[in-house]
């Protein structure tokens, strides 16, 4: 299997392979939790806006609703969800726009998606 390399225009260098990108932010989310500190500015800002407007132009829905309104900010919160029946607490990355709503945001997704628009 070829590395799908992922390149960022906010980014001085490209992340070698799909692991490589998520591992730099694996532990941005429970850390920004724990922290309640919200990304509005800075070079890690612009990273994660880059990422999720990426990862917004592979799904129409996403890249219309982007349309309507910028992005704010970055903050980890977490949710539970179902998990064979079973509900567990995740701790997940929130995307926040200027209308004030939040949505969650999986980095992992994100990553899967850009490589295959960029390999």
């Amino acid at each position: 299997m070829v590395a799908k390399k992922i390149t960022l225009q906010t980014r001085e260098t490209p992340f070698k392979t799909i692991t490589e990108a998520n591992n730099i932010y694996k532990d941005l989310a429970p850390n920004l939790f724990q922290s309640k500190e919200v990304i509005s500015s800075g070079n890690l800002f612009e990273e994660l806006k880059e990422i999720y407007t990426l990862y917004c132009s592979t799904d129409k829905k996403y890249h219309e609703a982007l349309k309507q309104k910028s992005i704010i900010g970055f903050k980890g919160n977490q949710t539970i969800d179902e998990n064979k029946g079973k509900h567990v607490t995740t701790t997940c990355l929130f995307v926040i726009f200027s209308d004030r709503t939040e949505e969650r945001f999986s980095i992992k997704k994100a990553f899967t998606e850009i490589a295959k628009l960029q390999n």
